[in-house]
């Protein structure tokens, strides 16, 4: 899988050698990102990854990567321990009711760094190393988390987004919407066929008629388990704020905030925590991990209110370009002033009525942001990532100057 390496490191006069040292790096990580799904290695491509595009011209590009699986659990736990499958003990993936998760006994990136170096490190997105308590990210050297605890269709959502096959949905008249619905099913199902089973062993006298009602009585059993099959749990959204590494119980194993996820939200609500995390870290003045598991490309093919069929190839596109965008708008928290540009450059402002709230314009020349023409981030989108807002918000030169980028996917592309 291709690997993305843009170093923000400035070499300036003051800019301190204790600083070079202690790095801060981003890692960005797409699920089911294909090698053409970048505009840099296929034309077919070209105009939907414009900030991938940047990030690929100014930094380095290993094209022969590859990633630790063929599928998530364990290609994820290959990237934080640098350990294959076979001796992690992971080699398939974790589904939503697995009872285990990474191995305690494994030292990650995140919590090497805490140990070395007192990193403060983060993680925003999709974790599916596991949930139970002393699996999630905050019992694995991460200091946060907030994201979603496995793939984005191993929950059901209140929307139908595009998917092979269509995925059910999580609506208030359905019997997945309760949290409850699916092991109420599972007990009527175990329940039903317990009975049949008592039927089967009465006196011989009432076998005949027993049988027959046993035969009822299974194929209702069978039912409620097929109906179990298709329901799935509302998908969670977690956060967590307590480090826990080293404990196996508690209370900070992560809260749901949300239940099930809006996923057409998701994208600008992890932009934003990223800029939270850096914003924070720059103004203690500690260098920081920050991992973000994004979402996209992963079925369902999900994007923001708004942006359907905006770039008039479909679904999947429509995805891949919001994952572009929320590369963006991270990467514009880091580097205010890139030395890369890209011309013409060319800004549209518009009323921010056009925009949903909270919206701030600000129209300037273009000669006075380099970045935002280069990354081209158009102020005139205004939406909840507001690029000025976050510019404005950094005051630390070493988040800026100081910044190790990486960016790959996990497993290669899925087809829908």
């Amino acid at each position: 899988m291709l690997l993305l390496v843009a170093a923000a490191i400035v070499a300036r006069p003051n800019v301190a050698a204790a600083i070079v040292a202690r790095p801060n790096v981003l890692l960005l990580f797409a699920d089911d990102w294909g090698w053409g799904d970048l505009g840099a290695n296929w034309k077919a491509t070209v105009g939907l990854t414009p900030h991938m595009d940047a990030l690929a011209a100014s930094g380095m590009r290993l094209t022969d990567f590859h990633a630790g699986a063929s599928v998530c659990t364990p290609s994820r736990a290959s990237l934080l321990t640098g350990r294959l499958g076979l001796r992690t003990g992971i080699t398939h993936n974790f589904s939503p009711g697995s009872a285990f998760g990474l191995p305690r006994t494994e030292l990650t990136i995140a919590a090497l760094l805490k140990q070395q170096t007192d990193y403060h490190t983060a993680m925003i997105g999709k974790w599916h190393l596991g949930t139970t308590p002393g699996y999630a990210p905050t019992y694995h050297g991460f200091d946060e988390w907030f994201g979603l605890p496995y793939s984005d269709d191993m929950g059901c959502v209140d929307t139908a987004w595009p998917n092979l096959p269509v995925e059910p949905t999580c609506a208030k008249d359905s019997a997945m919407y309760l949290s409850a619905a699916p092991r109420r099913v599972m007990e009527e199902a175990t329940a039903k066929e317990e009975e049949a089973e008592e039927a089967v062993a009465v006196v011989q006298v009432e076998a005949e008629e027993a049988a027959a009602a046993a035969e009822v009585e299974v194929a209702e059993g069978g039912a409620a388990a097929a109906a179990l099959a298709v329901a799935k749990w509302p998908l969670p959204l977690y956060r967590s704020t307590a480090n826990c590494s080293g404990q196996t119980s508690g209370d900070c194993n992560a809260d749901i905030v949300e239940q099930p996820a809006q996923l057409e939200a998701l994208s600008a609500r992890y932009a934003a925590h990223a800029h939270a995390v850096v914003s924070r870290a720059a103004k203690a003045g500690r260098p920081f991990f920050l991992y973000v598991g994004f979402a996209h490309v992963h079925v369902p093919q999900f994007c923001a209110v708004g942006r359907a069929n905006s770039t008039g190839r479909g679904p999947f596109a429509d995805a891949l370009a919001e994952l572009d965008d929320t590369v963006g708008s991270t990467l514009a928290s880091l580097h205010p002033a890139p030395t890369l540009h890209l011309a013409p450059c060319t800004l549209h402002p518009a009323p921010c009525a056009l925009y949903p709230a909270p919206c701030t314009l600000r129209p300037v020349p273009c000669a006075l942001y380099p970045a935002l023409c280069a990354l081209r981030l158009h102020l005139a989108r205004c939406d909840a990532m507001q690029v000025g807002s976050i510019l404005a918000s950094l005051e630390s030169s070493s988040v800026r100057n100081n910044t190790l980028v990486l960016m790959t996917g996990d497993n290669g592309p899925w087809q829908v």
